[in-house]
C-alpha cells in the first residue's frame, strides 16, 4: 500500500516460506514496483533470497551463547558458593573459638564446644555439597528432594555465633513436613546469604529478630525471612536490589554480590525472590520454591 501511495519506492523484510518437501525456507523478500511513463503502476517484482544457511548459523551461535552464558553463571555462582560459604563457616568457626578462650564458666564452654562440633559438622557438609556441584552441571533436573525445616536448622547453626555476638534471635517456624525441590549447595548459599544480612544489616535502636515462615500452595512452597532490621528504602532502589555491586548501606565490607547471586541460584533452580522493606522497619524476603509433580 505504501507504495502504490508513493511514499516508498520499495521494501525489504524476512520471510519463512514451507519448501514443497515440508521444511521451512528462510528468505529475505525485496520488493519494488514497476511504473508506466506516467507514473502508474504496472506489477511488483519481487526477489526472493535463500538465507536459510546464514540463518543457520546465527541460531548455532545463538545457541553456543547461551551455553556459554549459562557456563558462566554456573562458574559464578560456584565461585560465590565457595567464597561465601566457606567465608561464613571460617567466620563461625572463630568467633566460637575467642568465646571458647575467653569464657570462664565451664558450663557455657561445654555449651560452646557443642556449637562448635556442630559447626565443624556443617562444614563438611558444606563441602560434600561443594564437591557435587563439580561433579555434576547443575541444571533443573538435578534438584534434591530437601527438608526444609532440617535445611534452615542447618543455616541457623552456621551462625549461631553471629547471632549470639549480636544479641539476636532467629526462629524457625517452618514445619518439620515442608518438603521442597532445590540443589543442596544453591539452597545452604541462599539461607545463609539472607540470615548473614540480616545480622549484618540489624538496627542499632533494638535487638534482631529474625522469623521464618513458610506457606505450602499447589506445586510452590513460600519462604519469607523476616527481621526488624535496618531496612531499604525501596523508593530510592526499587530496581536495584538485585543488581551487581549495588549497596544499599554504608557498611564498609558490603560488596553487593550477595542478594544478585542469590537471585540467580533462586531462578537457577526454577524459583523466584520478592521483597518488601521499610526503613527502620525491616525487610522481609520471599523465596518461591517450585515442587515437582
Amino acid at each position: 500500500n505504501e507504495i502504490l501511495e508513493r511514499k516508498i519506492d520499495c521494501y525489504q523484510m524476512e520471510k519463512r516460506y514451507f519448501h514443497k518437501e515440508g521444511h521451512i525456507v528462510w528468505v529475505i523478500l525485496t520488493v519494488s514496483i514497476v511504473k508506466n511513463s506516467i507514473g502508474e503502476p504496472l506489477h511488483f517484482i519481487s526477489q526472493l533470497t535463500d538465507i536459510s544457511k546464514v540463518k543457520a548459523a546465527e541460531q548455532e551461535i545463538q545457541s553456543v551463547m547461551e551455553v556459554t552464558n549459562d557456563q558462566n553463571r554456573r562458574l559464578l555462582n560456584f565461585a560465590h558458593i565457595v567464597s561465601h560459604n566457606l567465608r561464613s563457616h571460617s567466620g563461625n568457626l572463630s568467633t566460637l573459638l575467642n568465646f571458647i578462650e575467653t569464657d570462664t564458666d565451664e558450663e557455657s564452654r561445654q555449651q560452646l564446644f557443642k556449637m562448635f562440633r556442630h559447626a565443624t559438622s556443617n562444614l563438611q557438609e558444606t563441602v560434600g555439597h561443594l564437591n557435587e556441584v563439580v561433579a555434576v552441571n547443575t541444571t533443573i533436573e538435578n534438584l534434591s528432594r530437601i527438608n526444609l525445616n532440617e535445611a534452615i536448622n542447618c543455616a541457623i547453626g552456621n551462625v549461631e555465633a553471629l547471632l549470639k555476638a549480636a544479641d539476636g534471635i532467629c526462629r524457625n517456624e517452618v514445619k518439620e513436613d515442608v518438603i521442597i525441590d532445590a540443589v543442596p549447595a544453591y539452597l545452604d548459599s541462599i539461607l545463609l546469604n539472607f540470615l548473614t544480612n540480616a545480622i549484618k544489616y540489624r538496627s542499632p535502636n533494638r535487638n534482631l529478630i529474625v522469623l521464618l515462615k513458610a506457606e505450602t500452595n499447589g506445586n510452590k512452597v513460600s519462604l519469607s525471612i523476616q527481621d526488624n532490621g535496618m531496612g531499604i528504602d525501596l523508593a530510592l532502589n526499587q530496581d536495584k536490589i538485585f543488581g551487581m555491586y549495588k549497596t544499599f548501606h554504608a557498611n564498609a565490607d558490603a560488596r553487593g554480590i550477595g542478594l544478585f547471586i542469590t537471585k540467580n541460584q533462586i531462578e537457577a533452580m526454577g524459583g523466584k525472590v520478592t521483597l518488601e522493606s521499610e526503613v527502620e522497619v525491616g525487610t522481609t524476603f520471599t523465596i518461591h520454591f517450585k515442587i515437582r509433580e
